[in-house]
């Protein structure tokens, strides 16, 4: 980007404060939508003109009325057009001064003020902070914790998982051995088997 490139910034961002206490940016006068106050002005401005219009001509007619032999028809026209350029531009000046007037004593608030929602910070106090920073540091070792038991906990499962895979495949293989060997005969009946001949050994041996 060039460093000589201008950088426009919004009339709400330049007067953030005084934009959140009013719900609109005093200096956009523009925007007739929010502000009825540009609205009034326009009146109050039309309503200026339009008079200043009927004051020139009235004068310059009574003038022209009372000093026609020395003033033609052309000069009394020029002599409106001068006086409505001049009074014009002196009440330009005035509005100015008078929207400047309401930008900076009406629709301002003192540098000091403090609004509801930014109340909070003036308890600010560096003890405060300091343990508000100790309690995140503490909530954040806790978490760290928590997601660590978390992740051994998953990798165990895991680990879990891949044990019962395994029995589950030795089992089916010790199944299907049994099966060659024994035929229908299942693993319980086999241990069953096997159960009942270490009983009937240990009655043998028995005196």
């Amino acid at each position: 980007m060039d460093s000589s490139e201008e950088i426009e910034i919004p009339i709400e961002a330049f007067q953030e404060y005084i934009t959140t206490a009013l719900k609109f940016a005093p200096l956009n006068l523009s925007d007739k939508s929010k502000l009825i106050l540009f609205l009034v002005m326009t009146t109050v401005y039309n309503i200026f003109i339009d008079n200043l219009d009927s004051l020139v001509n009235n004068v310059v007619d009574q003038i022209y009325s009372k000093y026609g032999e020395y003033l033609s028809a052309n000069k009394s026209d020029s002599l409106k057009k001068m006086l409505k350029i001049k009074l014009q531009g002196q009440m330009n000046v005035l509005f100015d001064q008078f929207e400047n007037f309401m930008i900076t004593n009406v629709f301002n608030i003192d540098d000091n003020a403090v609004l509801p929602e930014d109340m909070p910070q003036t308890t600010y106090s560096k003890k405060k902070h300091e343990w508000i920073k100790t309690n995140i540091k503490k909530h954040e070792e806790q978490i760290f914790l928590l997601k660590s038991a978390e992740e051994r906990a998953d990798e165990e499962l895991s680990s879990i998982k891949i044990l019962q895979n395994d029995l589950n495949v030795a089992t089916s293989e010790v199944e299907n051995a049994v099966k060659r060997l024994f035929g229908d005969t299942t693993i319980r009946d086999v241990c069953d088997f096997v159960e009942n001949l270490k009983k009937s050994r240990r009655r043998s041996d028995s005196p």
